[in-house]
């Protein structure tokens, strides 16, 4: 494996142009002490995106994507392949990094033999620490993202020290992460193209975590995602849901013993429901939300089953190798210490109430 890099990072950019030079700009400009590559991958982009960059980064290596769009996991994957060091990120387009990030992210896994992936604290634009997108100082708090042991990813939040370390987790945010590459090999592959996107970071994290390894959360590793997520109760957004229901059912389908998955199952059920109301600050939302989420998780859920002789190979290969007990998942989930701070949405929901009044929509 070529060692005269350090690390590699990789941008997945689908039709992004408009968020390329602060993405790139703050990527070339890291605080780092090594030598690292910055590469675009073009997926598949209509807005000449490559072209762009190509024009105005000249030191920045473009892997361009024939149609048809490869989908986030495929897009990750190819990033992870193309990479030209041991260490390889791959991170979002509609990003902007600390200048202390890539360091931070390269200390927490050499520092630690057993770290195969590390995610960051991504700070969405809901969260106050956004508007300012500090780059040199130390920010005051993380945003640790994992799965909670109803199965959905949540957050806390922590205050960050300067002596803080890195936090094993269950999960990981997708939109910064970085893989030793060492791994590819026993874990076969990194993200489930089967799944195209949704729940694949999920899927991920635990299937490291079920080889003996760890996902670190790095406090210090900071990076500003441009989000444009919103609630919305429209038809797209069913199909996204459906999607990424019927994703986590098969996550757990692929990890878990039988035995397992039926402990499981009504946990992953209420976690969906709990899912639904989250971002919904109107107690009347809440029971709308909750009410729509009763169909929609029973649709995923057949959809599911639907796949499961699809991955059939796949969850015999993981189980084979996976360590521990037959109850290692089930026990992992249910009696792990670690809760979602309650108030961690309320920006958020303060965010999508100026949204909703200045759009005229109700709130």
């Amino acid at each position: 494996m070529p060692s005269e890099l350090d690390a590699s990072v990789g941008v997945l950019c689908y039709n992004g142009r408009r968020f390329l030079d602060d993405c790139l700009k703050s990527l070339l400009d890291q605080d780092f002490p090594g030598r690292y590559e910055v590469f675009v991958l073009d997926n598949a982009s209509t807005d000449g995106s490559g072209d762009y960059v190509r024009e105005h980064y000249p030191q920045v290596r473009v892997v361009r994507v024939d149609p048809p769009n490869i989908g986030f996991t495929g897009a990750v994957n190819r990033v992870v392949a193309e990479s030209r060091s041991r260490y390889a990120c791959a991170v979002n387009v509609d990003t902007v990094f600390h200048r202390r990030w890539l360091a931070e992210m390269l200390r927490a896994m050499e520092d630690n033999p057993r770290a195969k992936m590390a995610h960051s604290n991504a700070i969405f634009p809901w969260w106050h620490e956004f508007a300012a997108q500090e780059r040199d100082k130390l920010v005051e708090q993380a945003y640790v993202c994992d799965v909670t042991s109803f199965g959905i990813h949540d957050y806390r939040v922590v205050p960050v020290t300067p002596n803080m370390q890195p936090i094993p987790t269950l999960g990981g945010n997708g939109a910064a992460l970085m893989f030793d590459r060492t791994i590819v090999d026993e874990l076969g592959y990194i993200m489930d193209t089967d799944f195209y996107c949704y729940a694949e970071d999920l899927d991920c994290a635990l299937r490291i975590n079920a080889l003996g390894y760890q996902v670190l959360f790095v406090p210090k590793a900071v990076v500003y995602h441009n989000s444009a997520w919103q609630v919305k109760f429209d038809r797209r957004s069913l199909s996204k849901a459906i999607l990424s229901t019927r994703n986590t059912f098969l996550t757990f389908y692929k990890l878990s013993y039988w035995h397992e998955y039926v402990a499981l199952l009504p946990f992953l059920v209420i976690g969906n429901f709990q899912k639904a109301q989250q971002h919904v600050f109107s107690p009347w939302f809440k029971w709308l939300a909750l009410l729509a989420a009763v169909p929609q998780t029973f649709l995923a859920f057949v959809a599911a089953l639907g796949k499961f002789h699809l991955f059939r190979d796949k969850r015999r290969q993981i189980l084979s190798h996976r360590v521990g007990d037959r109850w290692w998942l089930a026990r992992e989930m249910l009696r792990r210490d670690w809760h979602p701070d309650p108030d961690v949405w309320f920006e958020y929901k303060t965010t999508e109430r100026q949204y909703a009044a200045s759009s005229g929509q109700p709130g």
